[in-house]
C-alpha cells in the first residue's frame, strides 16, 4: 500500500512481484510441505493482502477516478509509444562513457543504440553476463550454495519475465503479427498508469541480483588479489558502459 501511495509505478510492480512469488511458491511449498499447509498459509496470505492492499487501494481508485480521468487524458497509443521493445533492454541509450568515447556523442551514428528517455531499459552486457554467470554457476552449485541464494534464483527469474511481459510496448510486432501485451488488459482499470517501460526498473532489479549472485560465486574460494580484481573490473565496466542519467518523465509524478 505504501508503494501504491509513493507512486503508482511501485505499486503495480509489487503487486506483480507478489503475485508471481506467490504462483512459484505455492507449488514448491506443497510439495515440501504438503498442500493442506500451503493452502491455509497462501489463504492467509491472500487475505491480508486484500485486507492491507487491495481493499484500501480499490476505495482509493473508485474515490479519485473522476478526478483521475480529468487531469489524466490516456490514448491507447501511448501504450505503443511508451512501451519498452527488447532490442531496449540490449541496445546502449546516450549518456554511458563507453560508446561515447568510441564513437562520439550522437547516438544516432552508434551501430546500436535505443532511443532512450521513457524507454530507457539498457541493462548493462556486463550485468547481463554476469547474471548468466549466476545462472550456469547457481545451477552446477545448486546443492552447496544455500537456501538465501537458491530462493534469490529462483523468484527473481520469473519475476522478470513478468515485469519485461509488462513493460513491452502494446501491440507488440512479432514477426509482423501485432500481439497485445499485458498494459493492454490494465489500460482501462489503472487509470494511473501511462509508461509501461517503466517496469523495466525491476527487470534491472533482478538482474542485478542474479548478477550479484554470479560475482559472489565467481569469486569465492578464490585468493583476495583475484577477488578484488575480479570486482574491480566488473564495477569499472558497469560503470563505463551504463549511463549516468535516469529516464525523462512526461509530468508530474501522480
Amino acid at each position: 500500500l505504501f508503494a501504491w501511495l509513493s507512486n503508482p509505478y511501485f505499486g503495480a510492480m509489487a503487486l506483480v512481484a507478489v503475485g508471481v512469488t506467490l504462483l512459484v511458491a505455492i507449488p514448491l511449498f506443497a510439495h515440501c510441505f504438503g498442500g493442506r499447509a500451503v493452502l491455509a498459509r497462501v489463504g492467509e496470505a491472500i487475505g491480508a493482502l486484500i485486507v492491507i492492499v487491495i481493499g484500501p487501494l480499490g476505495i482509493i481508485i473508485a474515490s479519485t477516478r473522476g478526478v483521475a480521468d480529468q487531469i489524466v487524458t490516456r490514448q491507447r497509443v501511448e501504450l505503443e509509444l511508451y512501451g519498452a521493445h527488447i532490442g531496449d533492454y540490449l541496445k546502449p541509450v546516450s549518456g554511458q562513457y563507453l560508446w561515447t568515447g568510441i564513437f562520439g556523442t550522437d547516438a544516432a551514428q552508434w551501430p546500436l543504440s535505443s532511443p532512450g528517455g521513457e524507454r530507457m531499459a539498457f541493462l548493462g552486457w556486463t550485468v547481463m553476463a554476469l547474471a548468466i554467470i549466476g545462472l550456469a554457476l547457481g545451477w552446477r552449485h545448486r546443492g552447496n550454495i544455500g537456501l538465501r541464494l537458491r530462493a534469490a534464483l529462483f523468484l527473481t527469474i520469473p519475476i522478470a519475465i513478468a515485469m519485461a511481459i509488462f513493460s513491452l510496448a502494446s501491440p507488440y510486432s512479432v514477426f509482423g503479427h501485432r500481439i497485445p501485451m499485458a498494459s493492454s488488459f490494465v489500460f482501462d482499470y489503472l487509470p494511473f498508469l501511462q509508461v509501461y517501460a517503466r517496469f523495466s526498473l525491476f527487470v534491472m532489479a533482478c538482474v542485478l541480483v542474479m548478477g550479484a549472485v554470479g560475482l559472489a560465486l565467481l569469486i569465492r574460494g578464490r585468493s583476495v588479489t583475484w577477488r578484488t580484481s575480479i570486482m574491480g573490473i566488473a564495477i569499472i565496466l558497469t560503470a563505463m558502459e551504463l549511463p549516468i542519467s535516469v529516464p525523462i518523465g512526461t509530468g508530474v509524478p501522480i
